[in-house]
């Protein structure tokens, strides 16, 4: 925790503020919910939700300081709907959710927006491997009503949206990118 603690001093110190913070953390052991052990289980948990949780509290005390900021989020369309081999994972994700409710209300006060943002697959080297499978490739795009994964660049977007001015009345919002996999 002082790690944490010394990382954000040190960020405000070099810029002056801290304005914005994104949870970006993800972590993923893929495996039937039958076989998840309690060190696979904290692992996932600790990397998803308790990291973000910790990190939202010490940028929130840097920004109350500030009277101000954003966190935002990365969350996953898998904390709206359960899917295969995934149950630490899925649960992890529904907690960022519900957290970022919990924080906005709490921290409304301060004007610190927390927000998150909820992608399906994204379309990065580290996914390519997943899809040589075509069994789950075939479930994924038939799950993903635009017939396509998400580039990075979508989640960017959102997350800029968030991080900006244009986005100052929305807090405790997630929003999803999804191409429509939780519309179904």
């Amino acid at each position: 925790m002082q790690d944490m603690e010394n990382m954000f001093r040190t960020a405000v110190d070099y810029a002056g503020s801290l304005d914005i913070l994104v949870n970006n953390a993800g972590l993923n052991i893929t495996k039937p919910a039958i076989d998840v052990t309690e060190e696979d289980w904290d692992q996932v948990l600790d990397t998803n939700l308790k990291s973000a949780f910790f990190c939202s509290q010490k940028a929130a005390a840097c920004m109350m300081e500030n009277k101000g900021g954003n966190i935002i989020n990365i969350a996953s369309q898998m904390g709206f709907v359960g899917y295969w081999n995934r149950a630490a994972y899925c649960s992890s994700k529904g907690g960022m959710i519900q957290l970022t409710k919990t924080l906005a209300i709490e921290w409304a006060e301060y004007h610190i927006n927390v927000n998150a943002v909820a992608p399906t697959f994204i379309n990065t080297e580290l996914t390519s491997s997943m899809f040589e499978d075509k069994a789950f490739e075939k479930d994924v795009y038939q799950r993903i009503p635009l017939g396509k994964l998400a580039d990075p660049s979508d989640v960017t977007s959102a997350v800029l949206y968030l991080s900006s001015t244009i986005s100052n009345f929305v807090t405790g919002e997630t929003i999803k990118v999804d191409g429509g996999w939780t519309a179904l």
